[in-house]
Order: C-alpha cells, then sequence, then structure tokens
C-alpha cells in the first residue's frame, strides 16, 4: 500500500497504526492538498458480501456526523480487491491511551475538560442513532490547536455490521475487553448508555490511574464486567483528591444496568459540568478558567503513593498545582502534548 495512489487522488506515504481488524496509513489528498488517514479494513472480517455492503452503508451514517469533538470520515470506497476503506482526517497529536501509559492519572482539571468533549460527542452521536460501540483511551485522540487549547476528538466508531469478528464472537461482543459494556460482554446489542458504561470506564482510568475492571483472558473480564462492582475512585486513589460530586458521575456511568446509568449523554455532560462548577467553589480545586496562550511550560509528572494492591502499581500525578491553578484544563493538556 504505501506509494500506492488510491482512486486517483489518495497518495499513501506511511503506515500510522493497526491492529487485528485494519490498518491505518497516511496520504495527501491530492486535489484538496491536505493530509488525510485511511483505513483499510481487513477482508477476513466479512462472511459474505452482504456484509460488507453493510459495513459500508454503516460507514456511510457515521460520516454524516459533523461535530468539532468526533474524527471527520471524507469518503467512504472499495480498494479493487473488495476491501473496504474510510479517508478521515487527520489529527496530528496524541492518544488519550499515549498520555496515560503506564500507571498515569490525569489532573482532575484536564480530564474534566476531555469527559465534556467526549459527552458532547457522544450526545451528537446518539441524537443521529450511531452508537459508537468501542470506547477506550486509544480512540480519543488529543490535537493542539495554535492558541494552546487542546481539543479532543472521538475516532474509529466500531460498525459491527459484519456478523463475527476474527475470533469469532457474535458483532454485539466486538469492542475492547477492559472497557466494553456489560450487555456487549454479554452478547447483547449494544445502546447508547452501553458507550455511556465505557466512558465511565476511561473515565475512572484516567482519573486514578487504575482499571476499574481487571482480569487475566477476556471471558475474565467479560464475567468482571457482568458481576464486579468496582471501588469507589476516592478510595482506590485517595491522593487524587477526586471530588465526591465527579465520584458519583463516573459510578453512575459504570451501573450494570443500563436504565440505572444516564439515559442520554447530554445528562451525562449536565452533571459533568455540574461537577466543574462545585469544584470551582471549592477552594481546594479552584478550577482555572481558560485563556488562550501561545505556548506553555512542559508539565512536570510528579509521583505519588498510592494504597498497596495484591500487585502494586505506581500511579503518577502529572501536573503542579500551581499549574493547575494557572491554567485551564485545554491549555494544561496542550502543555502535555508539546
Amino acid at each position: 500500500m504505501r506509494g500506492a495512489l488510491l482512486d486517483d487522488r489518495y497518495q499513501v506515504s506511511a503506515v500510522l497504526g493497526g491492529g487485528g481488524s485494519s490498518v491505518v496509513y497516511l496520504a495527501h489528498h491530492s486535489t484538496l492538498r491536505r493530509e488525510v488517514a485511511i483505513k483499510v479494513v481487513r477482508p477476513e472480517l466479512f462472511e459474505s458480501e452482504a456484509d460488507l455492503d453493510h459495513y459500508l452503508e454503516e460507514a456511510r451514517i457515521v460520516a454524516s456526523l459533523d461535530h468539532p469533538n468526533i474524527v471527520t470520515i471524507f469518503d467512504v470506497g472499495r480498494l479493487p480487491d473488495s476491501r473496504p476503506y474510510m479517508v478521515m482526517e487527520h489529527v496530528a497529536g496524541r492518544s488519550l491511551s499515549r498520555l496515560l501509559e503506564g500507571d498515569g492519572a490525569l489532573p482532575i482539571d484536564i480530564a474534566l475538560d476531555l469527559f465534556e468533549q467526549m459527552a458532547a460527542a457522544l450526545g451528537h452521536a446518539h441524537r443521529h442513532g450511531v452508537v459508537h460501540r468501542d470506547i477506550k483511551p486509544a480512540n480519543i485522540l488529543i490535537r493542539q490547536r495554535s492558541t494552546g487549547r487542546a481539543v479532543a476528538k472521538l475516532a474509529d466508531f466500531g460498525i459491527a455490521s459484519v456478523s463475527r469478528d476474527r475470533h469469532g464472537h457474535p458483532a454485539a461482543f466486538v469492542g475492547t475487553p477492559h472497557y466494553m459494556s456489560p450487555e456487549q460482554a454479554a452478547g447483547r446489542p449494544v445502546v447508547p448508555a452501553s458507550d455511556l458504561y465505557s466512558l465511565g470506564v476511561v473515565m475512572y482510568r484516567a482519573l486514578t490511574g487504575f482499571r476499574a475492571f481487571d482480569g487475566d483472558s477476556p471471558d475474565d473480564l467479560a464475567r468482571s464486567h457482568l458481576e464486579d462492582r468496582p471501588k469507589p475512585l476516592r478510595e482506590v486513589a485517595p491522593d487524587c483528591e477526586i471530588p465526591e460530586s465527579l465520584e458519583r458521575v463516573v459510578m453512575k456511568c459504570l451501573q450494570k444496568d443500563p436504565s440505572r446509568r444516564y439515559a442520554q449523554a447530554d445528562d451525562l455532560l449536565v452533571d459533568l459540568l455540574e461537577a466543574r462548577r462545585a469544584m470551582a467553589q471549592d477552594p481546594r480545586f479552584s478550577l482555572a478558567s481558560y485563556r488562550s496562550q501561545e505556548s506553555l511550560e512542559p508539565v512536570r509528572v510528579v509521583e505519588v503513593q498510592r494504597p498497596p494492591e495484591p500487585m502494586p502499581r505506581r500511579v503518577v500525578w502529572m501536573a503542579a498545582a500551581a499549574l493547575v491553578l494557572t491554567f485551564g484544563g485545554g491549555l494544561l493538556l496542550g502543555a502535555l502534548l508539546m
């Protein structure tokens, strides 16, 4: 593929990444003169021509989404060998998984900024009848603007149009084991509340540095999602000083029964904004307002103590208190990307 010209327009220049189901390439659009990302899906995912057609139809539906926190899909097509591809906005930056490498936890102001943007993105998608199905840190991309403010973008909607994934699981099971909802783990159809559960797992990880659910195998993880109740965030990470209001939001997202979670992403966004307002009135947190700035000093990474676990892990607190009080979450996140 490298060096190939797709559809007489897209000059492939490099491999950006890949997984079990697809490979993503960097390409140059010769007509529009801009960089794009092209996702090519592996053919073994499709058992029939109908599966492939269904996939392309769902990809076109996702392409209709227009939101500043969702990666834009520009084009959908098929290669001469029938492999489907999607041409997407190229987001030059880092994924949340890169920021959380090891056992890192984000400062609360940065984390809130990310969560609010993701709730807004999911609200838009759900209103248009689209469920993401694979919310995880690797699918949250973060780009720094010239102003210093960072923008989070939701990528790689899990278009579960094929009857089975590469492991032979039903399409409803498609997702990432650490972040999938109980209904996905049980092989039941996904609903918008499934995305909110997965976002809750992401929030838990970003705020504490620990996974809400763990296991030695995908089956163990599925069982944990179905049966285990995660420990409260403030018990797991007391040094992170997570406010009770924010802990309640995350734990509501993690309810096993979808009807006990938020009814819609917009309700989650309201509670996140309420948590921000409550924190702004608490002198322990004093969240700063966002201000534009061309450059920031890199955020200092500091190690803090964590409560012992059967397998102790190091959790990193990724900002000095003075910076949190001085700059807004989006600006601090921009500094992390520099």
